[in-house]
């Protein structure tokens, strides 16, 4: 298996006006389809996958592409409810919400090589869930408030659906952008797309069976939402990063599928419940997968390294088992004695103990059996000088 890591790939070379151009045209079209979710209130929504689009380009094109994120922000909750005052604080919090994520991964030297260490994955984790998040869904509610657009009653559950929906778009979106702009479908084998073929399809399999609103909605279809776990453990065990991020952004689209269309194991009589169970159940198992396909890349480096270190080496490298046989070595050895030994050329060396002192042990018994014996034992039965007649 291959890791997704390294820096990211070369990218063609777009003006600075054309990225932003592209960044808020992104933002304003994702931003308007998750807005179309909003149930407890116009303008919060609990899926909101543009937090973590806007946290990976400026992770990917530097925050200079705050503008884009701002215009993007602004028209999208302009056209949608509110006025120009909550609109212009709305989209003022969601660009400060990415530019001090991105800021606090750069300060901490994170931004070059997240997700390539486990510990690097909980950091991320952590910046997504305070202070961004809770800067932009602060803002937001209060000048909704402020403007009477919202119950101040309502502030608590208003401002949870809100960070809520920003921490699960940075969870879900931001690892999948960012680990797939290192790698490309071009640069994989013939057999790891034959891998990542099987494990997508064994995930759309997984999807519709535990969250798909296709499929007649019962008590004890409930926990086969649990069954997602699987696919996730598959790809961080023998797959990497980027394929970890991917099982994870369409089990989240199946999920949000099925709660759309109030089904699934997460359907509840208010909707907008139903939508913070949901994403409390992927943010749960997609965060901890992320970690240990992280710790599992590093120990496969850490081995690869190792390996080649002990290939490379001037000097003989053997490793033995318990019984002292030789069960590998480095190809040194061809270069010191000047031709690679076989399997009867070590045969001594690797045999079992035993047979190994075995020739020791027949000299000392000859040598302690009494002079005029002629029937002395051959073997590991002569000892202290008794002949074999007994005598």
């Amino acid at each position: 298996m291959t890791e997704a890591k390294g820096k990211p790939r070369p990218t063609p070379s777009l003006p600075p006006l054309v990225r932003g151009a592209v960044v808020a045209i992104t933002y304003f079209v994702l931003a308007k389809g998750s807005l179309a979710l909003a149930s407890l209130h116009p303008s919060a929504s609990p899926v909101w996958p543009p937090s973590g689009l806007a946290l990976a380009f400026l992770l990917l094109w530097g925050k200079g592409m705050w503008p884009g994120v701002a215009a993007g922000a602004f028209l999208a909750n302009a056209t949608t409810f509110g006025s120009l005052f909550t609109s212009s604080l709305i989209a003022g919090g969601n660009t400060l919400e990415a530019l001090v994520t991105a800021a606090l991964l750069q300060r901490w030297k994170a931004s070059t090589h997240l997700f390539e260490d486990s510990s690097l994955v909980v950091l991320f984790a952590c910046l997504t869930l305070l202070p961004g998040t809770m800067i932009s869904a602060t803002m937001g509610v209060s000048s909704l408030v402020l403007a009477g657009f919202a119950d101040a009653a309502k502030f608590p559950s208003i401002w949870l659906t809100w960070w809520l929906g920003d921490v699960g778009g940075q969870l879900i979106l931001t690892p999948f952008i960012v680990l797939w702009s290192k790698s490309s479908l071009k640069e994989m084998s013939r057999a790891e797309l034959q891998r990542l073929a099987l494990l997508l399809g064994a995930t759309i399999i997984v999807g519709l069976v535990a969250f798909s609103p296709l499929l007649q909605q019962t008590a004890a279809r409930g926990p086969l939402g649990f069954v997602a776990i699987g696919p996730l453990l598959w790809a961080a065990l023998r797959h990497n990063q980027r394929d970890t991020a991917t099982v994870a952004l369409m089990l989240s689209a199946f999920a949000i599928w099925g709660t759309v269309s109030d089904g699934g194991p997460f359907a509840r009589l208010n909707l907008n419940d139903s939508f913070l169970l949901t994403m409390a159940f992927v943010i749960s198992v997609a965060v901890p997968s992320l970690v240990l396909s992280a710790d599992v890349a590093t120990r496969r480096l850490s081995e690869e390294r190792h390996r080649a270190l002990v290939e490379r080496a001037n000097d003989i490298v053997a490793t033995l088992d318990l019984d002292l046989r030789f069960t590998s070595v480095n190809p040194a050895i061809e270069r010191m004695l000047g031709f690679a030994p076989g399997r009867s050329d070590w045969e001594v060396a690797s045999a079992p103990r035993a047979s190994r002192t075995a020739p020791n042990t027949r000299r000392n018994a000859e040598a302690k059996a009494p002079r005029g014996c002629k029937h002395a034992v051959r073997g590991r039965g002569a000892h202290k000088g008794r002949c074999a007649t007994g005598t």
